[in-house]
């Protein structure tokens, strides 16, 4: 998919505590089994990318577009990917 011409590669992103407060409230779970489901996650997705694109996850340029989804929300976040697909997936840009 990196070079799919309408591939869009997005992280999203932010930070530990709020990650861990949003799984919490949303899984229903103490913070300290959050903790350990999102440092779980983060270490699967790390694992994931080194394994099948020898690829360092945490390497910015893989991505074109990094949402921090605690700062904005998530319908802030679903807007900006959805913005960016389109702009992936329509006419390249023009320079002048």
């Amino acid at each position: 998919m990196a070079d799919a011409p309408g591939a869009v590669h997005v992280l999203l992103a932010g930070d530990h505590e709020g990650r861990v407060a949003r799984v919490a409230e949303r899984q229903g779970i103490d913070r300290a089994e959050a903790d350990h489901r999102v440092r779980a996650q983060d270490r699967a997705r790390k694992e994931y990318m080194q394994r099948v694109f020898s690829a360092d996850a945490d390497d910015r340029k893989h991505y074109h577009l990094i949402v921090d989804t605690i700062a904005l929300g998530i319908d802030a976040s679903v807007e900006l990917v959805l913005a960016a697909s389109r702009a992936r997936s329509g006419p390249p840009p023009t320079e002048n």
